[in-house]
């Protein structure tokens, strides 16, 4: 007598639908709803999400291989990064290649191709002879045959996000089947939307702390240049007061002089008889006593020379007091 589980799994395995739905569950959806995340976990959370959904892609669709990739651009052309591929290496080279980048992606740039008219015309693409479709770009040396082939372009907010490519379904592909795994691609959406999310608050983050460190690098240059100009002000303030301060005591010194100088030119201006011999030694002693001081103090201040008008006048008296 056949179990209530047994008639379950029977009829699950009888229904698609059931059977898709079964299968959706089996995806990770916790890698959705985990935030925040830490640098670089959605990828590897990713990777294991997808690589479960092509299992189950090749399981529901019979297919031999395939492949589910997100369409990136490089300088505005698109080009494919694979998310999860079937390991089809048929020599050395492509298995070093697969061992090698597999785990980051594998990149895919032809477009004159059939995964390439995806990429191009964002439709889904349907060749069930492959080898006489005109958008076919031919298969490298030893590459395993491909026989039939399904497109899938992955849509989010109504931009082209990834695709999906299927190979070798025996009885081929069709609309029927593009149609029955419409909640696989939404699935595929949800998940590279939520990737890209991801990357974006990632990027932003690295800027922030770019701009960030910019900023106080620009700060500590502007700090630097105050404190320079700072010491420069200090100093050139205590140069002139260096230089104030002596031009103000000889300023003092010049004042009493010029008037003692005045006096004794009035003096010498009196005639000779009135002039006793004393008082033309006494002025002759000033004046001797004014050219010192002069000189000292055009040496402390050097600001300017005695004016030509003094020299004359100086001059002039002293003939006047030896003759």
């Amino acid at each position: 007598m056949e179990s209530p589980t047994d008639s379950t799994n029977s009829i699950e395995a009888n229904d698609p639908a059931l059977r898709l739905l079964d299968s959706i569950h089996r995806i990770p959806h916790g890698f959705i709803d985990v935030t925040p995340r830490s640098p670089g976990a959605a990828g590897i959370a990713g990777r294991s999400a997808f690589e479960e959904l092509l299992a189950i892609l090749l399981e529901l669709t019979d297919s031999e291989y395939g492949f589910i990739a997100e369409v990136l651009l490089n300088e505005n052309v698109p080009y494919l990064k694979t998310r999860a591929i079937t390991n089809i290496a048929w020599n050395e080279e492509t298995r070093a290649l697969f061992d090698r980048q597999a785990d980051e992606g594998l990149e895919f740039y032809k477009l004159s191709t059939l995964y390439g008219a995806v990429l191009t015309t964002g439709k889904t693409v349907l060749a069930n002879d492959p080898s006489t479709d005109p958008r076919r770009g031919g298969l490298p040396t030893d590459h395993p045959p491909l026989r039939r082939f399904l497109g899938l372009p992955i849509h989010r907010g109504g931009e082209l996000v990834g695709m999906i490519g299927l190979a070798n379904r025996e009885e081929g592909y069709d609309e029927a089947l593009v149609r029955y795994l419409e909640p696989v691609v939404t699935t595929c959406a949800d998940i590279l939307g939520s990737i890209r999310a991801d990357r974006e608050r990632e990027e932003a983050e690295h800027k922030t702390l770019r701009y960030r460190q910019r900023l106080e690098e620009l700060l500590a240059e502007r700090t630097n240049e105050r404190d320079l100009t700072r010491e420069r002000l200090i100093e050139a303030e205590r140069m002139a007061f260096m230089g104030t301060l002596p031009a103000g005591i000889a300023h003092q010194i010049n004042n009493p002089t010029g008037a003692i100088l005045a006096a004794t030119q009035f003096a010498l201006s009196t005639p000779p008889a009135r002039s006793p011999a004393p008082i033309a030694d006494l002025c002759e002693t000033v004046f001797q006593s004014k050219s010192t001081n002069a000189a000292a103090t055009q040496s402390k201040t050097r600001f300017r020379s005695p004016c030509p008008a003094t020299k004359r006048s100086t001059s002039q008296t002293m003939i006047r007091l030896r003759s």
